[in-house]
Order: structure tokens, then C-alpha cells, then sequence
């Protein structure tokens, strides 16, 4: 198997020692059921390209962990230090971003995880990934294509926000046009969006398949139909997925240099925006006078309606209880235990005792916050400080917000800042990694 669609020999024998490396790193510490690469490379789909007599990656790899029982994220930490160490590179754990192709993400599931958790992300491991080492556990994962719901495109798409925001971390960027790889970045996390995007329409389509091309082929062939409303609101939107998906599979300096990158954080944007409001409007029947409202009816109904979805296939599967009260109460005890184990990470990283965060699930408050603070940016570097406030008093409840700044950049950068380190503590959290 190529990790690329490029098929290029070079890219492949380099990725194949790194994952060498990563095998032999993990398995000196634990021996887990089985070592899966998913993601791009898992795909066949990574972003990788030869320059001169190097072969740059633009992507990391997402090495899953499949174990009985849940590891030590101190173990996790290691496991990472160690890997990172013999590939010459710094380990991405010890910042609070991630580079392009930066190294390696560890994740670990459980085989109940697997079995019993209805998610895209699944379904793509289930369907379109790499065994590296171990029992192939991959036919013992039940869902399956038609099982997965527009939520998880939506969820998806809730996590573009923040690699946004951290990309334009600061406004001198909109007088100052980025240059090598901040240009790179910006470029990459618009393009994100809309592979993303490509999750949520073909689910709606209800023709959803695990790679970027297959997916870009469905959307090119059927948006116009199976979604007209939204084909009328961004008529190019097939193009869009088409040329970023051809962007993804054979990337190249020619193709980076051919962009205008603050441009297309705009317009990226705007399109999230309008396909954001397509769905509360048109799936969930649901208006909202501006983007902070917007924003607090997605956290309210994913809190409920995607967790709840989430409980009732687990309960389904697992016990074979189809009670709709359960899930319920499923959920509420769930959001409780995370909010305590938030809480507790929290104080950890920030020194912090935040009470309001044991109040509020932070799993997509952390998201639709920073979407206020992404839009609350103005195209010449002013904020809309109505917006901003409210991102603040959003990101409040879960994280200690502190704006000392007055200026619009300065504060844009304040709240950068302080969107990234949330988000980190979440991961950390939900995750494991530290």
C-alpha cells in the first residue's frame, strides 16, 4: 500500500521507517491489542512531496492505540517523548499547537470504544486504515456507513474554528502578507473546512464514504439534487471540494504559491458560516438572529441531541436497550464525570481552581466559542466588540479569560491565545495525551 496517492517510492520508504520507529517506541513501553495508522496516511490520502533530496510531509500521523484497558497519560507522554526523540524532532505534546506534519498523534481507544461508538472517525478506521502491528480488530467494528449522523459532520466542522483562529493568530497578517510556513498553515487549516465539509454534505446525501476522493466524487455529482438550497447559497461549493481535495492528494510549492492565503481565510469562513446556518435552518428547523446565537443553540443542542445519539447506539449495541429515557440519563451522568475530570485537568494546566467549569460541558463549548471569537474579526483588523464580548463570556464558563488589552490586534491575539489553550485542555482530557 502507497500512503500517498502520488505513489512516489522516496515518500514511501521514508514513511515506512518512521513507522518503524513508532511501532518499536510503543511496543517497548506497552504491548496493545493492535497499532492502526488512520488519517490521511491511513487512507492512502497523506500530503507529502519530495524537494530536491527531502521529503516533506504536511500531515502527521494519527497512530491509534488499541488497548483492553485505558493507559496512563503520563505512559501516553512518554510513549511520545521517546518517538519524537529518535525522529529528530521536538515532541508536539510539550505545545500547545501542533505543526504541519509535525510528528506523530497518538490516540487510544479501547475495543469497547471501537465496538461501541457510533462515529465517522470509526467508521474510517473500520473502512480505510492501516494495520502496523497486532490483532486486526478492524471487522470487529460494527458500525457502518448508514449509521453515522449528520452530527458527526457537524462536529467536524466545529473543530475548523480553532485551527483557524490559530493560524491568523495575528492581524498584522491582513498588511503583511504570511510568508513560508505561516503562509502554509493558513492555507492548510482553510482547506481543512472544506474536506470536513465533505463529511457532513455526504452523510446528508446519505451517500457518505470514508476518503476525501470518493467523497469529493459524490458531492460533485449529487449536491445540486440532494441538497439544493445549499448548492444556491455557494454555487461553486463542488469546485471548491474538488480542487482542495486535488490540492491534498499531489501538493506542491507551484500550487501553495498560486494562493492568496488572507483571501481565502475570508471566504473559507464565510462558506463555514452559510453551511453552518444551512443546517440549523433546513435540518433542524431552527433561526438565529446572529452568530452568537447561532452558536449557543448549536452547544445547547449537541450537548443534548448528539450525546444523547451517541448514549442510545452505545446502549443499543452493548446491551441491546433501545429505551429512549436511558440515554438520557446516560448522557446527563457523562457530562457530569467530564466536567469533574475537566475541572480537575484544568486546575492542573492553569493553576486554577475555574468553578464554573464544573457546570458547563466543555466538549463543544470550547468549539462554538471560538467560532464568536472567528467571526468577530473584521476584514481591515478591527473587531466587533459585541462579538468579541461574547466569546468571552462563552469561553468563561469553561476556561479563566483574561483580555488586559485594549487595542483590536492585541486583544485578537489575547483571545487566539486563550481559545488554543482551552481547546489543549480539553484534548488533554479527552484524549489522555497528558
Amino acid at each position: 500500500m502507497s500512503y500517498t496517492q502520488s505513489k512516489d517510492e522516496r515518500i514511501d520508504k521514508k514513511i515506512d521507517r518512521d513507522l518503524s520507529i513508532v511501532c518499536e517506541e510503543i511496543l517497548k513501553v506497552i504491548k496493545p491489542v493492535s497499532i492502526i495508522l488512520f488519517g490521511g496516511f491511513g487512507r492512502g490520502e497523506g500530503s507529502a512531496q519530495v524537494n530536491g533530496n527531502e521529503v516533506v510531509l504536511s500531515k502527521d500521523y494519527d497512530t491509534l492505540l488499541v488497548v483492553k484497558r485505558r493507559i496512563q497519560p503520563s505512559v501516553i507522554y512518554q510513549m511520545s517523548e521517546n518517538i519524537h526523540r529518535r525522529l529528530g524532532r521536538t515532541n508536539p505534546l510539550d505545545s500547545i499547537t501542533m505543526e504541519m506534519g509535525s510528528g506523530v498523534s497518538l490516540v487510544q481507544y479501547t475495543l469497547n470504544d471501537l465496538r461501541y461508538f457510533r462515529d465517522a472517525k470509526t467508521y474510517e478506521i473500520k473502512a480505510a486504515s492501516k494495520l502496523l502491528w497486532g490483532e486486526d480488530i478492524r471487522d470487529k467494528i460494527p458500525v457502518k456507513a448508514e449509521d453515522l449522523s449528520p452530527w458527526n459532520g457537524i462536529r467536524f466542522l466545529f473543530r475548523k474554528p480553532s485551527g483557524l483562529c490559530a493560524a491568523l493568530y495575528t492581524t498584522k497578517f491582513l498588511k503583511e502578507p504570511p510568508q513560508g510556513e505561516e503562509r502554509k498553515a493558513i492555507i492548510h487549516d482553510c482547506h481543512r473546512v472544506y474536506l470536513d465539509a465533505g463529511v457532513l454534505l455526504t452523510v446528508l446525501a446519505k451517500q457518505y464514504r470514508p476518503t476525501y476522493s470518493e467523497r469529493a466524487q459524490v458531492i460533485k455529482q449529487s449536491l445540486n439534487s440532494s441538497l439544493p438550497a445549499l448548492a444556491v447559497k455557494i454555487p461553486d461549493l463542488a469546485e471548491k471540494i474538488a480542487f482542495v481535495t486535488d490540492f491534498k492528494l499531489f501538493p506542491g510549492e507551484e500550487k501553495y504559491s498560486a494562493i492568496e492565503p488572507i483571501r481565502l481565510w475570508f471566504e473559507t469562513r464565510k462558506d463555514l458560516g452559510i453551511i453552518l446556518r444551512y443546517f440549523m435552518e433546513h435540518h433542524l428547523g431552527e433561526k438565529a438572529e446572529g452568530w452568537a446565537e447561532l452558536f449557543e443553540k448549536y452547544n445547547a443542542r449537541m450537548n443534548r441531541e448528539f450525546v444523547d445519539e451517541l448514549a442510545y447506539f452505545y446502549l443499543k449495541k452493548r446491551f441491546r436497550v433501545a429505551s429512549k429515557p436511558l440515554p438520557r440519563l446516560a448522557n446527563i451522568a457523562y457530562q457530569r464525570l467530564f466536567c469533574l475530570k475537566y475541572f480537575l485537568k484544568l486546575r492542573k494546566e492553569a493553576g486554577t481552581l475555574h468553578w464554573k467549569a464544573l457546570k458547563t460541558f466543555p466538549h463543544f463549548k470550547v468549539c462554538t466559542a471560538t467560532a464568536m471569537l472567528m467571526f468577530s474579526l473584521n476584514e481591515d483588523g478591527s473587531l466587533d466588540r459585541d462579538l468579541f464580548d461574547s466569546f468571552t463570556k462563552s469561553m468563561s464558563q469553561i476556561y479563566p479569560v483574561k483580555i488586559h488589552s485594549t487595542t483590536d490586534a492585541e486583544m485578537w491575539a489575547e483571545g487566539v491565545d486563550c481559545a488554543i489553550r482551552a481547546d489543549r485542555v480539553f484534548l488533554d482530557t479527552f484524549y489522555g495525551w497528558g
